[in-house]
């Protein structure tokens, strides 16, 4: 995760890699969860792969937070958003709603994870 982060956090980084990173978060969550991992472990799994993007969404480089934001929402439409803790989904609502209240420059990638966090709440 630090890699991803350290990736999101580049000045030069364009949509495209944010594209990229996201491919990568979903392939860990895909291959690290399989039906036999226990389900203590793959919320500790969701939790490990969101907390470090979270955190992101309140950083003051728009940049890092845009990707991040781009980032859960893939793992927000993933089958494995359900293995996440009701205070990590509470946190991730949490911060992309402080996230769009402090830039008005976070419109699109933070109200399509409002909207996929929407959608999963249905």
């Amino acid at each position: 995760m630090a890699t991803i982060v350290k990736t999101l956090s580049l000045r030069a980084a364009s949509f495209a890699l944010h594209q990229a990173c996201s491919k990568v978060l979903l392939a860990i969550s895909r291959y690290g969860i399989d039906p036999t991992t226990p389900e203590e472990k793959k919320r500790h799994i969701i939790h490990s792969l969101c907390k470090p993007l979270s955190d992101c969404l309140l950083g003051t480089h728009d940049s890092m937070s845009s990707g991040a934001a781009l980032c859960l929402k893939a793992l927000v439409d993933s089958d494995n958003w359900r293995f996440a803790s009701d205070d990590m989904v509470n946190e991730v609502c949490q911060n992309n709603a402080g996230a769009l209240e402090e830039s008005p420059r976070q419109t699109n990638t933070h109200m399509n994870l409002v909207m996929a966090c929407f959608g999963q709440a249905q």
